[in-house]
C-alpha cells in the first residue's frame, strides 16, 4: 500500500505492508510470532504539498493523507507493531533441562525426576513428584511437606511435633548464637517410640533448634576456656535438662 511521507523540505511516496513473522513452539511447530510492518522509501514527489499529491494520486495511491510514522523518515524501516505469545508448554511435560519437552509421565529416570522436582513449585513439578512416588515406593506425597521419602516423613513429623510440644527432648548443650533476638540449642527426643531412635540417630550430635528470645526466662551469658554460650539466669548450665516447648516458650520438667 502507497504511503505519503513528509520530511523537512519535501514529500516522499513509500510503500507499506505488514509481514506475517514464524516461529517454532516447543514441539517444532510454527505459530505466528509477530507481525512485522514494512516501510520501503520509492522516492520524493515536490516540496510542493498539491504537485506532491497528484503526483502521489497518478501513481496508485489512494490515501493521501500524510503518514504520521514516516514524517522525518528518508530511508527504509520496518517495525513490530503486533506480538503474540507462543504457545504455552502443557505442565505434564518437562520445562527446561536434559528431557525438555519430553512427557512427565513417562520417565523412567527417577533421580532426576527427584531433582527436577525440587527446582521450582509450579505445576511441573507435582507431575514429577507424582512420577517418582509411582516410581520408587519409599517415597510419599505430603501436604505440608511435599514430596518426602517416607523416613525423612518421620523425621519432619517429630521436628513438627517438638515445636508444637508434643515431644519431650533433652538439651545436649548451652544455648548459643543469641543474637537479633534468636537462639539456638542442640536437643535430642526424649525416646519413647522407635520414630524417636531413628530421629535422634540421624541427629547424632544434636538437633539445632532454632528459637526466638521470648523464652519465659533471661538468658545469662557466660564463658569457659574461650566459648561463649547463655545459661537461663540461675542455672550453672542447661545440659540435661528436659523440656517442652510451647508457644516459643520453654516448659522446663527438671532442673
Amino acid at each position: 500500500m502507497l504511503k505519503i511521507g513528509f520530511t523537512n523540505k519535501y514529500y516522499t511516496i513509500w510503500n507499506v505492508d505488514n509481514e506475517n513473522v514464524y516461529a517454532q513452539d516447543y514441539s517444532g511447530k510454527a505459530y505466528l510470532s509477530h507481525i512485522k510492518t514494512n516501510y520501503t522509501y520509492y522516492q520524493n514527489l515536490s516540496f510542493d504539498k498539491d504537485n506532491a499529491l497528484e503526483k502521489a494520486k497518478s501513481m496508485g495511491c489512494v490515501n493521501l493523507e500524510v503518514d504520521t510514522e514516516l514524517r522525518g523518515q528518508t530511508q527504509s524501516f520496518h517495525k513490530i507493531t503486533q506480538r503474540f505469545e507462543a504457545p504455552k508448554m502443557p505442565d505434564y511435560l518437562f520445562q527446561f533441562g536434559k528431557y525438555e519437552g519430553k512427557d512427565i509421565r513417562n520417565s523412567q529416570d527417577v533421580d532426576y525426576l527427584k531433582w527436577y522436582e525440587g527446582q521450582n513449585e509450579n505445576e511441573s513439578s507435582k507431575y514429577a513428584a507424582k512420577r517418582v512416588c509411582e516410581l520408587d515406593n519409599s517415597y510419599t506425597l505430603h501436604k505440608e511437606f511435599g514430596l518426602v521419602s517416607k523416613e525423612e516423613l518421620k523425621i519432619y513429623k517429630i521436628q513438627n511435633d517438638i515445636l508444637k510440644g508434643k515431644k519431650e527432648v533433652i538439651a545436649i548443650s548451652n544455648f548459643s548464637n543469641v543474637e537479633y533476638g534468636h537462639c539456638e540449642i542442640k536437643i535430642l527426643v526424649v525416646e519413647s517410640t522407635e520414630e524417636d531412635a531413628i530421629f535422634n540417630l540421624n541427629y547424632e550430635y544434636g538437633y539445632r533448634l532454632q528459637l526466638r528470645q521470648e523464652l519465659g526466662f533471661e538468658l545469662q551469658e557466660k564463658s569457659y576456656n574461650g566459648y561463649t554460650y547463655w545459661t537461663p539466669k540461675g542455672m550453672r548450665s542447661f545440659k540435661n535438662t528436659k523440656f517442652r516447648i510451647k508457644k516459643n516458650q520453654l516448659l522446663i520438667i527438671n532442673q
